[in-house]
């Protein structure tokens, strides 16, 4: 027959294990937190709506994971609103489209022409220069812009949204490609320059049929 005192050790040395002893452990900070939270929501819940008292603490889980889920939403659209605007203030503050005195004699039909060359001989990154340039050009005509060597796309941005925020808008996303491909390492592939080069012809059209 086995001792009691012998058997209340064996049974002390069995609840000493992993097993046995991971339940008693005392919580840790994210579930000391989670808790506190569920509490706090619960007891909010039942302030708001009395009738949830009885199933208020396991309401409390779903509403607190959509809180948490609205909240990294809310997040990641301010951190994209941060980024579009710190890219926008850093939109060519430096490099001058129209450096070159040959490129602001020429017409904007002259750059359509030469930009349509060059795509035919798959030159797509020169041909995005001149589709550029043409609408640079394009929009002094329509004074809507004073085109000047000694200009950034960033004044031409401030300048056309003094009279037209959609223009100024749109402006910007064609210069940024514009950027990324004459001054940056960008490969533009051939639908973005079918759409780059789209969106320049659609805005060249409406400024004929304006006239």
């Amino acid at each position: 027959m086995i001792d009691s005192t012998e058997a209340r050790k064996e049974l002390e040395e069995i609840l000493k294990q992993d097993e046995y002893t991971v339940y008693s452990k005392p919580p840790g900070f994210v579930e000391k937190w989670w808790n506190q939270a569920m509490a706090w929501l619960a007891d909010l819940l039942e302030s708001w709506f009395p009738s949830l008292e009885q199933g208020s603490r396991s309401a409390a889980a779903p509403v607190l994971i959509a809180i948490i889920a609205i909240a990294v939403l809310l997040l990641a659209w301010i951190v994209y609103l941060l980024i579009r605007n710190s890219r926008r203030k850093m939109l060519n503050r430096e490099f001058k489209p129209l450096q070159f005195s040959r490129e602001i004699d020429w017409t904007y039909e002259m750059h359509m022409e030469r930009a349509s060359k060059l795509e035919a001989e798959g030159q797509l990154r020169a041909a995005v220069r001149h589709f550029f340039l043409a609408l640079l050009l394009f929009l002094h005509e329509q004074k809507c812009i004073e085109a000047r060597q000694w200009k950034t796309n960033w004044e031409y941005f401030a300048e056309l949204g003094k009279s037209s925020r959609a223009d100024a808008d749109r402006f910007y996303e064609l210069a940024s490609v514009f950027d990324e491909v004459a001054y940056g390492e960008r490969q533009i592939s051939n639908n973005d320059f079918l759409f780059f080069r789209g969106k320049i012809a659609a805005w060249l059209e409406e400024g004929r049929v304006d006239r």
